[in-house]
């Protein structure tokens, strides 16, 4: 059967490509029996990464294979395990969605500034917050829902594991939605992963209150569970 071509933006679009040659053709069925397993196996929903344009694959249609509910639709989704939300790295992809008619829940994992907060607030994004200021004013913008995150050996973004004690009083007044980390090397048998899910279970056991949500596990922790 003949697939439709559907088409995406270059992740890279200010690099002149060497060949208009080149294509990747996407089997959205693929995508929709890989998530399928991943969540069957992780037991619980999914976050489904889908930045860069969904690392290329195009972020549109990939959440619409997902299942993902847009503004306009006629027949509810089918048969489609759908990831409980949306992930991106920017807000400016979480606008496209949002400009696209998704509806979905959309979670920006990597920092946000106090000066975009109000744009992630109009996006009805769930930001990835670690600052106590930035806290504070995610809560007086009335923004709702938001996501501690915790740098257990990634360095790349929020909190250090074991400095988590001092936000006690704002996560009282402020408490998250979720919490969660980000693994480096899941997919080597380096140990890393244990150590920083004890980091991950250190900081948890500081904070006043559990969340509801606890997230941790990347697409290669899940497949090696």
């Amino acid at each position: 059967m003949l697939r439709p071509h559907v088409h995406s933006e270059p992740i890279y679009p200010d690099r002149s490509p060497r060949s208009l040659r080149a294509w990747v053709d996407v089997d959205l069925d693929a995508v929709r029996r890989n998530a399928g397993k991943l969540q069957s196996k992780a037991g619980v929903p999914l976050v489904a990464m889908v930045k860069a344009d969904g690392y290329g694959t195009g972020m549109l249609p990939v959440v619409r294979a997902l299942g993902a509910s847009f503004r306009g639709d006629v027949v509810a989704p089918h048969g489609v395990a759908v990831p409980w939300a949306f992930g991106v790295a920017t807000l400016d992809e979480a606008a496209t969605l949002r400009q696209a008619g998704c509806l979905a829940r959309v979670m920006c994992t990597t920092p946000v500034t106090l000066r975009d907060l109000p744009d992630a607030r109009m996006l009805d994004v769930r930001p990835a917050l670690h600052r106590p200021e930035d806290i504070i004013a995610w809560s007086a913008l009335g923004g709702g829902a938001w996501h501690l995150s915790i740098d257990t050996g990634m360095s790349r973004a929020g909190i250090q594991w074991d400095t988590v004690a001092p936000l006690a009083l704002v996560l009282r007044e402020h408490p998250p939605e979720g919490i969660f980390t980000h693994f480096h090397s899941a997919e080597l048998d380096d140990a890393s992963r244990g150590e920083q899910e004890q980091r991950f279970d250190q900081a948890l056991a500081t904070l006043p209150e559990r969340p509801a949500l606890v997230h941790a596990e990347n697409g290669p922790a899940v497949e090696r569970r």
